[in-house]
């Protein structure tokens, strides 16, 4: 997410290396005015809140003198009364604010690498490198899902009838290629390269979902448990 103290620092180009890359992306640059404006007015408040604590704290221990000294306290305590209201009011506001600058920032997506080509379509990509040779046929190539269809391991017709169109079973060979995959995925990765299988949860809480990225850019194109902080 992006770190509001580096826009804020004059020391740095931060800000207008980010409006930069953001333009890069057809992005909305006024986001990130909107978002330091925002960011101002929490800190705004929080600095109201906590001078008006600070004074509350000072007459607080006012008021404990006047009573060692039998005097009587009434007023300054109603009006510390008073002022423990605004505060308690200040925080609130404090505590939206601080919302909303979580809230926009998430949204904000990451400067980009300064070795990332400027374009708006695929022409603007490069090739970084080739490997192997890409392989040539004296007849014309079918589709991976025509030779699929023929062997009868692909079947589009009745995937869609239990779920609709673009989705296919995978029958026999089709499946145990499926699965013989998945396996030799696994046996690379933990046996040669040190990593640890593992299993987790299908269903997780929104806070992992926010911090592997996939939220809240994402919220709309996952599946949600109703009423319940659970997702697929």
């Amino acid at each position: 997410m992006i770190d509001v103290k580096l826009l804020e620092r004059t020391d740095l180009n931060y800000l207008q290396e980010y409006k930069e890359s953001l333009r890069n992306r057809k992005g909305d640059v006024s986001l990130v005015d909107k978002l330091l404006e925002l960011n101002s007015e929490r800190k705004k408040i929080t600095l109201q809140a906590e001078t008006q604590k600070a004074i509350q704290n000072k007459q607080s221990q006012e008021i404990q003198v006047l009573k060692k000294q039998g005097k009587d306290a009434t007023e300054l305590l109603e009006k510390l009364k008073k002022m423990s209201e605004d505060i308690k009011d200040l925080y609130a506001q404090a505590e939206q604010a601080d919302k909303k600058v979580f809230e926009l920032a998430a949204t904000l997506p990451n400067k980009c690498h300064k070795d990332v080509p400027v374009g708006f379509d695929e022409s603007a990509n490069r090739v970084v490198r080739t490997v192997g040779v890409p392989t040539s046929f004296s007849f014309k190539a079918r589709e991976h899902f025509d030779i699929g269809e023929k062997l009868g391991i692909l079947d589009f017709e009745r995937a869609g009838k239990i779920s609709g169109s673009r989705f296919t079973i995978l029958n026999k060979m089709g499946a145990r290629l499926e699965r013989s995959l998945i396996n030799f995925m696994l046996d690379i990765q933990t046996q040669e390269h040190g990593y640890t299988e593992t299993l987790p949860p299908f269903i997780v809480n929104s806070g992992t979902l926010f911090g592997t990225g996939q939220f809240p850019k994402f919220y709309d194109d996952v599946f949600h448990l109703t009423n319940t902080d659970y997702h697929l």
